[in-house]
């Protein structure tokens, strides 16, 4: 979990953005404070036992269990109440451009989109994830406003960095990051691990464009080089996916989705915002 795959749990997951002095900047001592003036104590030592009576520490871990568990039985962190979701159950039609777009998402020749984000049935026919829950290098462009430009020699290098050994034993790892799903996708304000772009345009033009039109998303150094990507070493940029589609072209190739076409995976893409209803679009 996170996009980097630091952590291994929910419950671990949980303790990241708590104590992260650029999130909610706490402290294991706040926290045990919070919880133990907080009126549901009671019913929290209940639940964890006598032992929560004599070790903070146990406490503290059985606040973070409950969290965790809250958000893997709690509805609304997978509704799955989407117009795919009704689509899939013979409640719904997709618009001809829905439609369009989801034969692109999955043609592996254009879209090729359901490669990682998978769209089908998962066992027991349970809803579809809309990831493998894989790690990706696709050489998101830098974000200068979290990491300044590509002379300061500061990167994010993903995977390699949380794996045992680190860089020096995981480089082929290096540039790697999470696979999310793309469910309640057009919801969101932020893309890639960075944030770098912020709606789907920018991003199926980066996935389309990348390595035909590089000056359009890369930056150059202080000598004028375009560095492509300019958010991995030089080092590390063979680890880069430059074999599936639409990611396979090179710079005098044409694109693998004309701007219509990418257009029309968003509008399916929509599709998978939850609370749809026959009256909501």
């Amino acid at each position: 979990m996170f996009w980097d795959g630091r952590a291994d749990t929910l419950q671990q997951q949980a303790s990241g953005p708590l104590y992260d002095p650029a999130e909610m900047a706490s402290t294991p001592e706040i926290a045990l404070h919070r919880l133990e003036n907080a009126r549901y104590i009671q019913r929290l030592k209940a639940l964890g036992g006598p032992a929560t009576d004599a070790s903070r520490d146990l406490l503290l871990s059985e606040a973070l269990f409950a969290l965790a568990r809250y958000q893997i039985e709690d509805p609304s962190f997978h509704a799955y109440d989407s117009k795919f979701d009704a689509w899939l159950e013979g409640k719904a039609r997709f618009t001809p451009e829905e439609s369009a777009g989801y034969r692109l998402f999955n043609d592996p020749t254009k879209g090729n989109c359901a490669a990682c984000h998978l769209d089908r049935p998962l066992p027991g026919n349970l809803p579809p994830l809309f990831t493998d829950r894989q790690y990706e290098a696709l050489g998101a462009p830098r974000n200068q406003a979290l990491m300044g430009p590509y002379d300061t020699g500061h990167f994010d290098l993903g995977l390699c960095e949380v794996m045992p050994g680190g860089v020096e034993t995981s480089s082929a790892y290096c540039g790697v990051f999470a696979t999310p799903t793309l469910r309640n996708v057009a919801e969101r304000k932020v893309f890639f691990h960075n944030g770098v772009f912020h709606d789907l345009h920018q991003v199926l033009d980066f996935y389309v464009l990348r390595d035909i039109h590089p000056e359009r998303f890369y930056s150059r150094d202080t000598h004028g080089h375009l560095q492509v990507p300019d958010d991995i070493p030089p080092q590390y940029r063979s680890n880069l996916d430059r074999t599936d589609a639409p990611m396979d072209r090179k710079s005098n190739d044409l694109p693998a989705l004309t701007p219509q076409e990418r257009s029309q995976i968003i509008q399916f893409l929509k599709t998978l915002t939850d609370g749809w209803s026959p009256t909501r679009p």
